[in-house]
């Protein structure tokens, strides 16, 4: 089946092969006393949760837009698919999110970056694949959507280069470029605060709205597009988190 083959191909380390570095863009709530760590690597986390015995696992790497553009394979998966996250917020430029019992995941595909989440049961695990058993993930996709995002944009920051500073309003913001986009991307929170405009943040911790200019503004991570009222319309880059940060791009913000 498509998740328990996921967590063996990713988990896995060959024998002499030399154990990579730990992590630096997994989410730190997969870091918190609720979760075992299993795997632990530059390109991959794997954990268990403590109370159920549920595993996560969750790889990030590079893309293109080539990649971008094919189409996600799927001849391994049989259960149902959905090309639409639980939270409705485009995310990457493909996505398919396969759903059982037992287990959940989320694959993404962006012009630079790709997320592959997986989540199962012990159960799962286990071969007990019938479907009538009360182990069913799918109430936790929104978290686990909001995890994906997360580690989508930690892992993009890797492109931001070096600290600068734009002046908005008279006040220095924080900026960045970044590399292969070339997109200025600035500092969200030192931004509202030097137009005067307050910022309100997702429960989950993905997404933020304010209003300018009467209209709203939704940003997504892992979305390279930002809503204006009703529409979403496209930026140069998807937003990215760094050191606790988030940094947008300037040509997506008002002024």
């Amino acid at each position: 089946m498509f998740l328990t083959l996921t967590l063996i191909v990713c988990s896995a380390h060959a024998p002499g092969v030399p154990q990579q570095s730990p992590c630096t863009w997994a989410p730190p709530e997969l870091r918190e006393a609720r979760f075992n760590m299993i795997s632990d690597t530059d390109r991959s986390v794997l954990v268990e949760r403590a109370a159920d015995r549920v595993r996560l696992l969750i790889r990030a790497t590079p893309s293109s837009p080539e990649a971008a553009s094919r189409r996600i394979p799927t001849s391994g998966i049989n259960e149902p698919l959905e090309t639409v996250p639980f939270s409705g917020m485009p995310f990457g430029r493909q996505l398919i999110c396969p759903r059982r019992p037992g287990g959940l995941g989320i694959w993404t595909v962006g012009t630079r970056e790709s997320v592959h989440l997986s989540m199962d049961s012990p159960l799962v695990r286990e071969g007990r694949n019938n479907r009538n058993r009360p182990d069913d993930l799918a109430a936790e996709g929104r978290w686990a959507e909001a995890i994906a995002r997360k580690a989508f944009a930690t892992y993009a920051s890797r492109r931001l280069g070096p600290a600068e500073t734009i002046s908005v309003n008279g006040r220095s913001v924080a900026s960045r470029r970044a590399e292969r986009s070339n997109a200025e991307m600035v500092d969200l929170g030192e931004w509202a605060s030097a137009v005067g405009t307050a910022v309100t943040r997702d429960p989950n911790g993905d997404a933020w709205t304010f209003v300018r200019g009467g209209a709203l503004h939704t940003l997504a991570l892992g979305a390279d597009k930002v809503k204006v009222g009703t529409v979403w319309r496209p930026m140069p880059d998807a937003p990215m988190l760094k050191d606790g940060r988030v940094f947008v791009p300037r040509s997506a913000l008002p002024n």
